[in-house]
């Protein structure tokens, strides 16, 4: 859901370039603990517990770590324009996403190890550097909710408030570079509503609010098929027609492009 949301910053972007930052250090893919305990539905009283809850609701534990891969499918609209998009992500943290828009072109963006990168029709190819590559980093991380407590050390459950017109438990999320996200738990179905936060990009911090709705069954598991967006102005809306998991992806289709390469060694 964030990655999905992370990608689309550059479609607003009208200009503006990324400032000098200082690289940060590649979070380590950590392997998936044990599961805890789980909780009733009258015990939901920490972030722990609703973290948890909603796990379970979307598979369970055990469901999710057999998967070695996820290839989403779907239409994308952005004020009017109606285009495709194709995301593709593995373990690690392996991830690539292309977008297609008729009138605009291709924007692509992946992740590759500790690298992530990005081809944008309107302004062009660019190495992600800084606080923007340390999320992109953390949203790659290919199953990340499984890991969710070392991808946020920190997390806070809010109370219960209403979100997108239905209950929904409030948590606060910080991970390790300060970095905070508010996610919405339905209070009902323990399914993912949706995501707040204040992200980096090229234009500075920018405020993004995601909300997932229409959860279906693939093998066993509950995925979102609508996705709404919003970042730096814009609204963006993902209709997902297809999701295969598990199918194999051939490792060089996420390797770093040679003009993203020789843009880097540049730098």
């Amino acid at each position: 859901m964030t990655k999905l949301a992370s990608i689309l910053f550059a479609v607003a972007a009208c200009g503006g370039s990324a400032k000098p930052t200082t690289t940060p250090t590649a979070p380590t893919a950590p392997a998936a603990p044990a599961a805890p305990a789980a909780p009733t539905a009258t015990e939901l009283t920490t972030a722990d517990q609703v973290m948890e809850a909603s796990i379970a609701a979307e598979g369970g534990r055990a469901a999710l770590a057999k998967l070695t891969s996820v290839k989403i499918t779907g239409a994308f609209e952005i004020t009017g324009i109606k285009g495709t998009l194709v995301t593709l992500t593995a373990p690690p943290r392996e991830s690539l996403t292309t977008i297609e828009l008729p009138g605009l072109g291709k924007l692509v963006s992946g992740v590759h190890n500790d690298f992530a990168w990005e081809k944008n029709p309107i302004q062009g190819s660019r190495v992600i550097t800084g606080p923007e590559l340390a999320n992109s980093l953390r949203d790659a991380t290919f199953n990340g909710d499984l890991v969710w407590k070392q991808l946020f050390p920190k997390a806070e459950l809010q109370g219960v408030v209403d979100f997108a017109g239905t209950k929904a438990y409030k948590l606060l999320l910080t991970d390790g570079n300060g970095q905070t996200e508010t996610r919405y738990i339905a209070k009902d179905t323990k399914l993912p509503l949706g995501v707040e936060m204040t992200a980096p990009s090229q234009m500075g911090k920018v405020p993004v609010s995601v909300t997932t709705t229409d959860y279906r069954d693939v093998n066993g598991l509950k995925f979102p098929f609508h996705i709404d967006n919003k970042a730096a102005g814009q609204s963006f809306t993902i209709t997902v027609s297809n999701i295969e998991l598990s199918a194999p992806i051939d490792p060089k289709t996420f390797e770093v492009p040679d003009d993203i390469k020789a843009l880097a060694a540049h730098k």
